[in-house]
């Protein structure tokens, strides 16, 4: 299991810094970034549980996304539709 951990450390830095590295943010919840590791991880012994423990671990923030309505012509308003905590991460 500790392999598969360190693996999964290793690529997340390997693509993406948990600091502003002059490029912008890139937001995904948990279960996102568990669905982009399950590709090389295997998802039966490596859980969401775990992605949340390494995202923490290797620094990377959390913000509150608010997400706006959209009229017919597919324009924001200011209705919010829902708010997501994500976390933050940079591209390299």
């Amino acid at each position: 299991m500790e392999q598969y951990i360190e693996e999964a450390k290793d690529l997340l830095l390997q693509y993406f810094e948990p600091e502003f590295s002059g490029k912008l943010p890139i937001h995904l919840t948990t279960l996102e970034v568990f669905k982009t590791l399950k590709g090389i991880v295997p998802s039966g012994i490596f859980n969401e549980h775990d992605v949340y423990d390494i995202l923490i671990e290797l620094g990377f923030s959390k913000d509150l996304q608010i997400f706006y309505k959209k009229d017919e012509e597919g324009n924001e308003t200011n209705e919010v539709s829902h708010q997501l905590f994500m976390w933050i991460l940079y591209k390299k």
